[in-house]
């Protein structure tokens, strides 16, 4: 986990200590967790400019802060998705949050970039709401892996050759169609026994 680094608050108080040390610490404390933190942390207003941007997000977007501040997210939102923002934005005006929804966006280089999203409303001092944050998580590789999981699973199936797996005690653990054309048995232990024994 990276340091968070802060106007050195001290450590955390006890909880009976901690209302005097929140209002002293608290702002810089949540900084410097927004900062440090892995995700891309964002937030924008009721009309989908972005008011902040986290380094996490310069990484997983390739915009600097700079760049997206003042901007509409749309920026970063595949034009086939821009229905789903404006559906995030009508739930969240009504004050509900969103957790874990998984998406796509697109970075500055136009290549696209799998996420799982939790949208929360932010509220100003009266309660009213008047914008959301935004944490997103890059589950790019893991998407990636199991669309070449199955890729490699279709391929297996769609064999004209018997391939077979089984583990170090002989079990037979994968078995694809050509290998059940072959062998004229299912896809069974039962049936393995039984043309190991027949042969």
């Amino acid at each position: 986990m990276p340091t968070i680094h802060t106007d050195n608050p001290g450590p955390c108080p006890r909880r009976e200590e901690s209302a005097p040390w929140v209002q002293e610490h608290g702002n810089a404390w949540l900084a410097a967790i927004v900062e440090s933190s892995d995700d891309a942390i964002v937030s924008k207003d009721l009309d989908g400019v972005v008011t902040s941007w986290n380094p996490a997000a310069e990484r997983i977007f390739g915009y600097t802060a700079e760049e997206m501040i003042g901007q509409s997210i749309a920026r970063i939102i595949p034009a086939d998705q821009l229905e789903e923002e404006k559906l995030i934005l009508s739930r969240v005006r009504s004050g509900q949050r969103i957790e874990h929804f998984q998406t796509v966006r697109q970075r500055k280089d136009g290549s696209h970039v799998y996420l799982s999203i939790s949208v929360s409303p932010v509220r100003d001092a009266s309660g009213t709401i008047i914008g959301a944050s935004k944490i997103a998580r890059d589950i790019t590789s893991q998407h990636d892996g199991e669309r070449i999981r199955g890729l490699l699973a279709a391929i297996v199936e769609s064999s004209d050759d018997a391939i077979i797996s089984k583990d170090l005690n002989g079990t037979i653990t994968s078995w694809n169609h050509a290998a059940q054309r072959l062998y004229d048995r299912v896809a069974t232990r039962t049936s393995w026994v039984s043309y190991e024994k027949e042969t």
